[in-house]
């Protein structure tokens, strides 16, 4: 079963995600290219701003800090080493995070950032009204995958995460439920979405696309920053191929609100 984003790079010339194939209507690429510019500007600032390293590092020496104090509270008398090793760790994760914190709210409060979002934002409405995006829509994130095909088998590929999520706006109009990626609308009928299978399992994602914070949702992260989400999946059969859309458990009930699917355990 093929997951509905997912990219095979089994064979390098056809990348293309089975979502494709449902798609209806695309925005015109002088709006997209548009905004693209902008996301790059964005993202090239990001880079500059925040080392790939910063918070790794920060991981490390709590971590190193923990095992520290743990080796202090179970022996006796008490290592020097340990007393040591735990009070640098925690001066120096201290002052990176400062550091961390003040590059971060440096970058969110730059007036060019800004500027760039609030015309990312002009950009969007003006790609809602050209495809006709109604008022009243939710928004989920689903999961797209990276895989390849070897002795039969499935391989996910990873870099550092299991999967990559994307937020979708989501509506429907008579039997016909509608994904938009802000880019493209994709159609399905209503009658394609077969069940839900609970699979409570957890995925390694790289981003938080809610407006609130990720704790709200008690959602953790690991050592390296990603975001760990319990998802599900949402079975679809167009009559030619079945497919599986992996949803975060956090968005399974909104999603099912435009289906009503029965739910099964995995």
């Amino acid at each position: 079963m093929k997951n509905l984003l997912g990219i095979n790079i089994t064979e390098k010339e056809n990348q293309e995600m089975p979502i494709d194939r449902f798609s209806i209507k695309s925005a015109s690429s002088a709006l997209v290219d548009e905004k693209n510019q902008y996301l790059e500007k964005i993202n090239s600032m990001k880079r500059k701003q925040f080392s790939s390293w910063l918070l790794p590092v920060i991981m490390i020496l709590i971590i190193t800090a923990v095992m520290s104090f743990n080796n202090l509270v179970s022996k006796d008398p008490k290592p020097v080493n340990s007393i040591v090793m735990f009070i640098v760790s925690i001066i120096l994760a201290f002052i990176l995070l400062i550091y961390y914190l003040i590059k971060k709210n440096k970058f969110i409060n730059s007036s060019e950032i800004k500027d760039y979002y609030q015309k990312i934002e002009i950009i969007d409405q003006k790609i809602n009204e050209e495809l006709n995006i109604p008022s009243s829509t939710i928004k989920i994130d689903l999961l797209a995958t990276i895989y390849k095909i070897k002795d039969g088998k499935t391989i996910v590929r990873k870099n550092g995460f299991d999967a990559v999520n994307y937020e979708f706006v989501v509506f429907s109009k008579e039997d016909n439920i509608y994904l938009f990626d802000g880019a493209k609308i994709y159609e399905f009928e209503k009658s394609m979405f077969k069940k839900i299978i609970l699979s409570n399992t957890k995925a390694r994602v790289p981003f938080w696309n809610k407006n609130e914070k990720f704790s709200e949702y008690k959602i953790k992260r690991d050592n390296l920053g990603m975001y760990l989400i319990k998802y599900d999946q949402i079975i679809l059969n167009d009559g030619f191929n079945e497919y599986e859309i992996i949803i975060p458990t956090y968005d399974i009930e909104k999603f099912n609100s435009l289906l009503n699917l029965k739910i099964e355990e995995n």
